[in-house]
């Protein structure tokens, strides 16, 4: 499929729009481990525990630990529930 601008779309893609969040103020929840990017580690397997996959700022060549990327290109009911999820994780 083309635009007017002959852009081109292909059906069915999922990826490009995403955001960049801050989830670092939650790493501290887990205990026992030594550093930030270990914590940042747990939070993702917890957060794939129930389901979440997330991108990790350490898969992304963040400066610091706790940053994620969400992709949003899903359909609306898919986001919210993964987000859902996701504050249940986190607690909130």
């Amino acid at each position: 499929m083309e635009t007017a601008d002959n852009g081109r779309y292909h059906r069915g893609s999922n990826a490009g729009f995403f955001l960049w969040i801050d989830l670092s103020p939650y790493l501290t929840q887990a205990e026992g481990f030594t550093d930030q990017w270990q914590r940042e580690a747990h939070l993702v397997q917890q957060l794939s525990e129930k389901k979440v996959h997330l991108t990790d700022g350490k898969s992304m060549s963040a400066e610091k630990p706790g940053w994620f990327r969400i992709i949003f290109s899903q359909d609306e009911r898919v986001i919210k529930e993964g987000m859902k999820r996701v504050f249940e994780v986190i607690g909130k």
